[in-house]
């Protein structure tokens, strides 16, 4: 007695999978008064549209391929112009600092001759530090 039972669902597909596949080629057989060469031909008429359909969907994804490369390729070289022209601006610029920084430096040279910076002498008798304040305001305010 058999420990498992096969439901009616489970002999379907066997039959489906088994029978039906022989029950079809058999039908063929017979309809081509027993001419293999027809079903072999059938066969491989299949595989060969499968194959052909693979090519066609590769070429197609390719030439997909090859124009998004092409558009993220002039999408980069616009960009690579954007940053070209901000980097003249700011070579520009850059110039245009750097010039006014030696302007600024000649004149601070120039100020700096003239202008005499008084320093608040410490007393030596141990002043607090409140004394010393007053005398760096006093300092301030003659300059």
């Amino acid at each position: 007695m058999a420990k498992y039972k096969a439901t009616g669902c489970t002999r379907f597909l066997l039959f489906i999978l088994i029978f039906a596949p022989i029950a079809y080629f058999g039908s063929q057989y017979l309809m081509n008064s027993g001419k293999w060469d027809d079903i072999r031909s059938k066969v491989e008429n299949v595989s060969n549209d499968k194959n052909s359909v693979e090519r066609a969907i590769e070429s197609k994804e390719q030439s997909t391929t090859n124009s998004q490369v092409q558009k993220k390729l002039e999408q980069l070289l616009d960009k690579i112009d954007e940053q070209e022209k901000i980097i003249g601006t700011q070579e520009e610029m850059l110039k245009k600092q750097n010039a006014l920084i030696e302007q600024l430096k000649q004149q601070l040279q120039s100020n700096t001759s003239k202008v005499q910076v008084e320093q608040p002498v410490p007393s030596s008798n141990g002043t607090s530090l409140e004394e010393l304040l007053k005398e760096a305001d006093k300092a301030l305010k003659k300059n």
